[in-house]
Order: structure tokens, then C-alpha cells, then sequence
């Protein structure tokens, strides 16, 4: 039976539970006085996209260091974290859209 390697599954839930907070958070309808805009999702979500990239080459390197073999749970939470990265601002332009009824200007 071969190893597998598992040792950033835990870093992963971390970027899955944050990205899932980020998603609360583009969902919600903010007023123009908030604090959260379309930047800071934009940010967040760049920032857990190159944490996760960082973190698949390293994986990466160290199987092919090590011999050792990936497991497919890994994986697929590497790209729940990029489908989280690249939809929590486009659900957050969706959604906050202003709507303009009767301008004439």
C-alpha cells in the first residue's frame, strides 16, 4: 500500500472555511456606507487564490521529492478553493448591482 501525503488538508479547510465566510459576505446586500466592497472581496479572494496556488506547487515539489502519491480529497478541495476564489466576486457584482429606475441623466 502506497503513503499518501496529507499533510496541508488541514490548511485547506482553513482557505475553504474563509472563502465560505467570503461568500456570506457577497451575498449579503451592503448599503454604501459599508465596509465591504467590491476591492476588499476582490482582495480576499486574490489573496486565498495565490495562497492556494503556493500551497498546490509546494505539495507538488515535496510528492515529487519524497515519492510519494497525492490523495484525490486533496485535490478536490484545492479546486473547491479556486472555484470559491473566482465566484465570490462575480456573485458579488451579481448581487450588488445598482439598479436604476427613472434616471434620465
Amino acid at each position: 500500500m502506497e503513503e499518501l501525503f496529507t499533510e496541508f488538508r488541514l490548511v485547506l479547510y482553513v482557505l475553504i472555511a474563509f472563502q465560505l465566510i467570503v461568500l456570506g459576505l457577497s451575498l449579503h446586500r451592503h448599503s454604501r456606507s459599508s465596509k465591504i466592497n467590491f476591492v476588499t472581496i476582490l482582495l480576499l479572494s486574490v489573496f486565498a487564490f495565490a495562497v492556494n496556488g503556493a500551497l498546490f506547487y509546494t505539495e507538488n515539489q515535496m510528492l515529487t521529492d519524497l515519492i510519494m502519491d497525492a490523495d484525490s480529497l486533496s485535490f478536490y478541495l484545492f479546486l473547491a478553493v479556486f472555484a470559491l476564489a473566482i465566484l465570490n466576486p462575480v456573485l458579488f457584482k451579481l448581487r450588488n448591482k445598482k439598479i436604476r429606475r427613472y434616471n434620465f441623466y
